[in-house]
């Protein structure tokens, strides 16, 4: 997905990063961080204007604390 943003024409660029990646127990903290930095580095690679700390700050934004899954099922199982 990052290949097609970057090879993709744009005057905007807006990336959410969601919880479904923590949720579904897809990947560790350890190996997200570099993963995320990896995505934007692509899409930097064909947007270096659109893209960077300078230019564009980053907005956080979360609808709040959620359980996971798995704690959802734990919950559920008493």
């Amino acid at each position: 997905m990052a290949r097609v943003i970057r090879n993709a024409p744009a005057d905007v660029i807006s990336v959410k990063v969601g919880v479904n990646v923590v949720d579904l127990d897809a990947m560790r903290l350890r190996s997200f961080v570099p993963a995320v930095h990896g995505f934007l580095d692509t899409i930097r690679d064909g947007h270096p204007v659109l893209i960077g700390a300078l230019a564009v700050p980053a907005l956080l934004r979360s609808s709040g604390v959620a359980p996971t899954r798995r704690a959802t099922r734990a919950l559920r199982s008493r």
